[in-house]
């Protein structure tokens, strides 16, 4: 009875009341962990959900009546609305550099790509009308499906020439149609998933739409969007850099091979993005004022 008695005084014995009464401190701090990812998961829902709900009502809306709303106009009514989420519910602070680079006229981006959300964060940052070549099983998704559909992407079936030959006859007509227009792909074809999130081998395919057209390549480097949705980094602010790059001219990559090309882009958007990952310590430390203790405890 009075072990029991000696267990019940935390003050004199709270690392053995912790143990035996309730969790040990590893349980509590994943315990901790596992409250922060809630937090972010309902603020992101509280602060986003409203807007992406509207957002698709509006989409449904345009994709009816599509000879109401011209492709421009619903671009750029999303690229509005990506804006105020990324302002808002994502925390995001944009760092961009290289935009004397970015050449008048219709072009081709190309991008490294790291999360669900990259292509709502360019739209959020690119001056231009931009739409977008994506893997046709997001057109099924609920909300997103729509609101992606609703400013005319490409959706590739990669596994279907037929269908692949008709989607690319497709971006020639909407190019022909809307002289404003640019294209964004993303040449790994998938997401980047290894904890240092290096580049995967390109599609030398992905350049279809430039090279057919003669339009300029712009390589474009985006560091670190995983940050915003993954459950371990909780930042006040997500300072994300995006870097756009010399573009590549028909005159110079008329000369190459579909493959020299893409190792080319490849090796311009590595060095890019090693560039960026070795500013985003710092970044994250001063747009979040963070103190040396405070930034090796986020990090870990």
């Amino acid at each position: 009875f009075d072990s029991r008695l000696e267990l019940l005084h935390p003050v004199r014995n709270h690392q053995r009341f912790i143990g035996q009464c309730f969790l040990t401190e590893e349980e509590h701090r994943s315990c901790a962990q596992g409250g922060k990812r809630m937090r972010k998961w309902i603020r992101l829902i509280c602060s986003c959900g409203g807007t992406v709900i509207a957002v698709n009502h509006k989409a449904k809306k345009m994709l009816k009546h599509k000879e109401d709303y011209p492709l421009i106009d619903r671009i750029n009514y999303l690229k509005k609305n990506c804006q105020k989420v990324c302002d808002g519910g994502f925390r995001v602070r944009f760092v961009v550099s290289g935009e004397e680079n970015i050449p008048q006229g219709q072009k081709l981006y190309i991008g490294n790509h790291t999360s669900l959300i990259d292509p709502v964060l360019f739209l959020a940052v690119s001056k231009d009308p931009v739409t977008f070549v994506a893997k046709k099983e997001i057109e099924k998704y609920p909300f997103v499906g729509k609101i992606v559909t609703s400013i005319d992407p490409a959706y590739l079936d990669r596994g279907n020439l037929r269908k692949e030959i008709k989607t690319y006859k497709m971006i020639d007509q909407q190019l022909d149609d809307n002289p404003e227009l640019s294209y964004l792909i993303y040449p790994e074809g998938t997401r980047t998933k290894a904890p240092d999130f290096p580049l995967l081998d390109f599609h030398p395919g992905a350049f279809k739409i430039a090279t057919k057209r003669g339009m300029p390549i712009v390589p474009v480097a985006m560091f670190l969007t995983n940050r915003i949705l993954h459950q371990k980094f909780h930042f006040k602010v997500y300072p994300i850099q995006v870097k756009y790059l010399t573009p590549i001219y028909e005159e110079e990559y008329s000369k190459m091979t579909a493959s020299e090309l893409s190792e080319k882009c490849r090796s311009l958007l590595k060095e890019a993005t090693d560039e960026l990952r070795a500013k985003e310590p710092s970044l994250i430390q001063s747009f979040n004022n963070f103190s040396d203790k405070k930034m090796a405890k986020v990090m870990n």
